[in-house]
């Protein structure tokens, strides 16, 4: 004989530590009772999370779904994870998105672009490798730091409508030739 289910809606999680794969959940007219979790995720329930259940004449009771998270779902992975898709994936948040690493964070493609009314980049080393690179400004570009280099193994050229070069201590200008005017 085949048990048929005496109860599909929703219910509460009272309590999700004490048996792996279990959480306590309170029917609504039922004592609290302990739902075995079926997902194809692994999901980390916490107290007060609306989950859909279904529970059979046997008293067997099954979660199926998450109606409502009470506070921030966890879904937590114990070894590697892979996103594959034919097509595009997309992360999208009406808030904000955070992504963290205890080790590195790599991105490949042949184009990432980048938009943001704002970027700020903090780093306490920053190295860039560039076969040509192209900055376009509209207003102003400003340098502050405490010494500054800039090293051309072929040419350096400065080009401006005015330039005013001020320095509070000695000028030292070495060249083979000197050409001015």
């Amino acid at each position: 004989m085949i048990d048929t289910a005496s109860y599909l809606g929703p219910a509460t999680v009272t309590r999700s530590e004490g048996r792996p794969g279990w959480v306590e959940v309170r029917l609504p007219g039922v004592d609290p009772a302990w739902a075995r979790l079926a997902f194809s995720l692994p999901y980390r329930p916490s107290p007060g999370d609306e989950l859909l259940v279904i529970r059979q004449d046997s008293d067997a009771v099954y979660a199926i779904g998450v109606l409502r998270a009470a506070e921030s779902t966890t879904i937590r992975i114990a070894g590697d994870l892979s996103f594959e898709a034919q097509g595009t994936i997309r992360f999208e948040s009406a808030k904000s998105v955070a992504i963290r690493s205890g080790d590195r964070i790599e991105a490949e493609a042949p184009e990432v672009v980048l938009r943001a009314g704002r970027l700020e980049l903090v780093a306490r080393r920053a190295i860039q490798r560039f076969n040509d690179s192209y900055t376009w400004l509209k207003g102003l570009f400003q340098v502050k730091c405490r010494r500054y280099r800039a090293v051309a193994d072929e040419g350096l050229l400065v080009k401006s409508g005015r330039t005013h070069l001020k320095s509070e201590g000695d000028v030292s200008i070495d060249g083979r030739t000197i050409h001015l005017g």
